[in-house]
């Protein structure tokens, strides 16, 4: 009943929307399959459902912040792309582990 309500009084809000990615049911029947942890799992899910407490995502439920600037490198606007994919910090982190050679 609550969700019913939210949906109804908040119907265009975009920081529920979930990114543009072309995954479809494929996908997450794969993920849910493949042998990793279910905490990884459920990070894979948060991130395509932009559900991560990025600085902009906080801003947009009005969470009151200095700066929405990405705490690692210092030099862009905080998004989940940026903390997944963008950061110069998040790069070199996952170069130096193997996890991109891999990928």
């Amino acid at each position: 009943m609550v969700k019913i309500a939210y949906r109804f009084d908040f119907p265009s809000s975009n920081s529920r929307s979930p990114f543009q990615l072309s995954v479809g049911v494929n996908f997450w029947k794969k993920l849910w399959k493949i042998t990793i942890p279910n905490s990884a799992k459920v990070h894979i899910w948060r991130v395509c459902h932009n559900m991560l407490p990025s600085m902009e995502r906080l801003a947009s439920k009005r969470v009151e912040l200095d700066s929405q600037v990405c705490v690692l490198c210092c030099s862009a606007l905080e998004t989940t792309l940026h903390i997944c994919r963008d950061c110069p910090y998040t790069k070199q982190l996952l170069q130096s582990n193997g996890v991109l050679t891999q990928l």
